[in-house]
This record gives C-alpha cells, structure tokens and sequence, in this order.
C-alpha cells in the first residue's frame, strides 16, 4: 500500500514513469486485496470448525468417570483387579494403606507401572479425627515412604480412611503437600453386596466428572462387578481417568 504513495512523491522521476508505474501498483494492490479475501474466508470457514472441534473435546472430556480402589494391595484382590483393568484399557486410582505396601511392594510397583496413579490412604487405618496433628502426619509420612520405597513417585492425594475428616485432617495432609480426596459415588462395595448390586448403584449413580469408591483391599464381589460397571458406562458415553 505505501509504495504507490512513495512513487508519485518522487521528484526524481518523470511523469511519464509515474504514470507508467500506475498499473503495476493498481495491480499489486489488487492481488493483495484477493488474497486476504481468500484468507479471511478460510479463516471464517475454520474458525467454527475449529471451535466445534475444541467444544467436543471438552465435552467428552467432561465425561470422564475416575475409579477408585481403597484399602489394598492385598492377595488375590489387587492382582484380579489389575488384570481387569489391564483387559479392559482403563486406568484407576489406588489408595493404598501404608502397612500393606510394605508387605506387597511389587504390586504397589505394578499399579504404577501399568499406568495406575498411586496415593495415600495413611498407614494403619486409623480414624484420623481422633488423632492430633503430629500423630496423622506421622500416619500420612510413613505411607509416602512406603509407597516411596515400592519404586513409586511420591503421591500427592491422601484419602482419609470412612472419609472422617474435619478441619484439622486437611490441614495436616496439606502440610505435608497431600491434597485431601474424597468421594461421591460409594456402591458400598466392601459389604459384599452381589456383583449386580455394585454395579447398578454405580451405574445409576454417576454423573460426568465422578469419583466411584471401590475397595481392592476388600469387597468380595468387587472384581466380578467392575467388567459390567465399565462395560456400562462406556455404553453410556463414559470414558475412564485417574486422579
């Protein structure tokens, strides 16, 4: 745009090569009003496109349904749990008790190596709202270190066991950089309802974005359910996370 401008303030050139320059700058510009035409159709014609694109991303991402698994490892549970898992692609979170990490490390190294996210659901078990700070650190310290020495990255999520908590729990879980994770979907699994019961009360009971409380440590219908509670939701437009 600027270049016919600079050509006719030229004294230095005659009039007839002003004049002579004319087309040629008439030409370049209408070349370049064609091709940002051509480019601010193309941009309109993809930006919804590409809007469209992004908007189903997000959505299927919104229905993503994180499987949790409480109380383990132990033998046989955790294993047949895993194989499940494996067969069918999905992913899970376990919250593992500290004692029995230390007992079954290779099996806290296998939910890590196979793709799980691996957290901490204190050492002993306890209540953790009967206990002063120094005591539930103490429980969350030592199931990091067990977790630690299976092989595995230190967790960032703690869960208190029943999900007892109160101010003073979160606090000392965040103290020690735990984020605190519950649940809200619970088939209470762990009093061995029949493999169908667990898997309607989850099924029904889902929604995008939730977390389902199941027990690998526990529950002994609990791996029987979980091929018909991923075959389920996946009919159902769930997919499968971890946290």
């Amino acid at each position: 745009m600027n270049a016919p401008i600079n050509v006719l303030r030229t004294p230095s050139r005659s009039r007839v090569r002003r004049h002579g320059d004319s087309p040629l700058a008439l030409l370049a510009t209408l070349s370049l009003a064609l091709v940002l035409g051509v480019m601010a159709v193309v941009l309109l014609q993809g930006g919804p496109a590409q809007a469209q694109q992004l908007g189903s991303t997000s959505q299927r991402a919104a229905r993503i349904v994180r499987l949790t698994f409480d109380d383990g490892p132990v033998r046989p549970n955790t294993p047949r749990v895993l194989n499940v898992l494996s067969k069918h692609r999905v992913k899970a979170t376990f919250f593992v008790i500290g004692q029995r990490a230390r007992r079954h490390p290779g099996l806290v190294k296998r939910e890590y190596r196979e793709g799980h996210s691996v957290q901490n659901h204190t050492y002993t078990h306890p209540d953790l709202t009967t206990l002063g700070p120094v005591e539930t650190r103490r429980e969350l310290r030592a199931t990091n270190r067990a977790i630690k020495a299976a092989g595995v990255p230190r967790p960032y999520r703690f869960r208190p066991p029943y999900g007892a908590t109160n101010v003073r729990v979160r606090s000392a879980g965040a103290s020690l950089g735990l984020i605190q994770t519950l649940w809200n979907v619970d088939p209470r699994d762990w009093a061995d309802p029949p493999a169908s019961v667990i898997c309607r009360r989850v099924v029904s009971n889902v929604n995008p974005g939730s977390i389902v409380l199941l027990h690998d440590g526990s529950g002994a219908n609990t791996v029987e359910a979980l091929p018909c509670i991923i075959k389920r939701l996946r009919a159902r437009g769930y997919g499968f996370g971890k946290l």
